[in-house]
């Protein structure tokens, strides 16, 4: 069992990188997770986005966009949209995270797509000595998987449990997809959500509840399983 202290305090800042299939499906759970905190006397959860890239019409079946996003940066809209909804104000940057922007943050939740941008937040985790809480979301075609870590602590980083999600030498060549249909092809149109959802679950029990039994999950839709590895 590993126990954190987030729940007691006033402000949590939550940074969410990448807007695409997990990040636009987990943004939406965490308006839900703002709401359920709320209600419970829990803390407020102040959400920072970021993602460069800008809406195109292969985005529209696997990720939360309309046709009236096309051409729009994914982080601002996407912001705005839960702001509008919800009176929170939380903020958007149309830019790739940096180092710089890590001491703003008690959590960094990543949904990015490629080993070389998970390499680049490990890097940067693994120089500070009070780093915040990284929790990864990845996904196959039709596997994923959520991890939490944190440095010094029960909780091994994304990075150390499993290295080769680093192992740039690994990384393949993806084009963009041209149409959504190509999109589905390559990864299946459930398992976006489904790691969204796995990944707002973690976090809730880290700020709801406080204690976390398990720090990683793991699904595969083809046959159905799923399993976690609990917190030594």
């Amino acid at each position: 069992m590993y126990k954190s202290n987030l729940k007691n305090h006033k402000t949590v800042h939550l940074a969410l990188i990448g807007l695409g299939g997990t990040g636009s499906a987990l943004l939406s759970h965490l308006g839900s997770l703002h709401a359920g905190l709320q209600a419970t006397g829990g803390p407020k959860l102040q959400v920072t986005t970021f993602d460069p890239d800008t809406v195109s019409p292969a985005n529209l079946a696997r990720q939360r966009f309309y046709p009236a996003d096309l051409g729009k940066n994914k982080a601002l809209v996407l912001t705005e949209r839960v702001n509008l909804c919800l009176g929170t104000g939380w903020q958007a940057r149309p830019e790739k995270f940096s180092a710089s922007h890590l001491h703003n943050f008690n959590i960094i939740v990543s949904c990015v797509d490629t080993r070389a941008a998970r390499a680049d937040i490990a890097g940067v985790l693994k120089k500070e000595n009070k780093a915040p809480y990284w929790l990864d979301c990845g996904n196959t075609a039709k596997t994923g998987q959520v991890i939490l870590g944190r440095l010094g602590t029960a909780l091994a980083l994304p990075s150390e449990l499993h290295p080769e999600l680093i192992d740039i030498s690994l990384e393949e060549d993806a084009l963009p997809s041209c149409s959504a249909l190509e999109a589905i092809s390559r990864q299946d149109l459930m398992v976006n959500p489904m790691v969204a959802v796995q990944a707002a679950d973690v976090l809730w029990k880290l700020l709801h509840e406080g204690e976390l039994k398990h720090s990683a999950r793991y699904f595969d839709l083809e046959n159905g399983q799923m399993v976690s590895r609990p917190v030594p």
